[in-house]
């Protein structure tokens, strides 16, 4: 059993047993039940993997042995899944146990992606930063599908620095075929797509590296330009994508040559949200958890 993490929740919630036989039998005849009436892609595992902030752990408690159970319990489903629990992780690094999921799924998702509506620091930086970045790269390549979902539920109109960072966080080590962002930031229309999503940067001109610390540069921030950027299919040239998950300490910009940056005004894409590659010139230095996307 656990209680609820949402803020100002009062219910409580319980965590059902994987090593359970019943429950993989219950979960199956649920599952062939329903892709009897319908047709879905995939089946999606919700918190799978999930003992986070039990209230107590369970008997003779393993984590191997629990995410060895699910795992089975994905497999039994002879389906594809796909899970969310790319979001558990140490605090002190390392990508969630739950990619280990990964041979049985399509994909996975990792909630509060680089910001989150919990605690009193929506932006995620440090450690934890470095691990969704990780995270990312280790999708992209395993050929899974990844949705980092931002669940900042800031409004959109007044949270614009949020959005460039959560952003330039993903474009850092995104992955054309596989990775997908999912965000919550709040609209008029409640339609949560924002106009920076328009973006698209290709031709990268280093490889993706297979771990974030590939991108930090010498000022102290991550950073990857990239050869092709256009916003809504209209080119816009190179540009270049510079992160600083700094808490405490500003840091420089790295490069030269770039006269503008990404521009946001407004929120929604259905609510006048609006998007430009002519902003002002990016700052020298970057102050800490703020990130810039630089054009020429």
């Amino acid at each position: 059993m656990r209680a609820s993490s949402k803020p100002g929740s009062t219910y409580t919630v319980y965590l059902m047993n994987p090593l359970a036989p019943d429950m993989v039998k219950l979960y199956t005849s649920y599952v062939k039940n329903e892709l009897s009436q319908q047709y879905f892609d995939a089946i999606f595992d919700d918190d799978a993997d999930d003992y986070y902030a039990l209230a107590a752990m369970p008997c003779s408690f393993n984590t191997a042995t629990w995410l060895n159970a699910y795992i089975a319990e994905e497999k039994a489903l002879l389906h594809p899944v796909f899970y969310n629990g790319l979001g558990i992780f140490s605090s002190t690094g390392g990508v969630s146990p739950s990619i280990a999921m990964n041979p049985g799924a399509i994909g996975g998702m990792a909630e509060a992606c680089y910001s989150t509506e919990w605690g009193s620091q929506p932006i995620v930086n440090g450690s934890k930063w470095l691990t969704f970045e990780n995270t990312e790269i280790a999708m992209a390549q395993q050929n899974k599908i990844f949705i980092c979902y931002s669940n900042d539920l800031a409004t959109a109109s007044t949270a614009t620095a949020a959005r460039i960072y959560v952003y330039a966080s993903f474009l850092l080590t995104y992955n054309v075929s596989t990775s997908r962002r999912w965000e919550y930031f709040g609209t008029t229309s409640g339609y949560s797509v924002e106009p920076e999503s328009k973006l698209v940067a290709l031709s990268p001109g280093i490889a993706t590296p297979s771990s974030i610390t590939g991108l930090l540069t010498s000022t102290g921030v991550y950073a990857r330009k990239y050869g092709a950027c256009y916003i809504g299919g209209t080119s816009v040239g190179a540009c270049a994508v510079v992160v600083n998950s700094d808490n405490v300490y500003s840091h420089a910009f790295p490069y030269t040559g770039y006269h503008h940056s990404l521009s946001l005004s407004g929120g929604g894409i259905l609510d006048g949200g609006t998007v430009s590659a002519k902003g002002a010139a990016p700052p020298a230095n970057l102050a800490p958890r703020t990130a810039v996307i630089a054009f020429q």
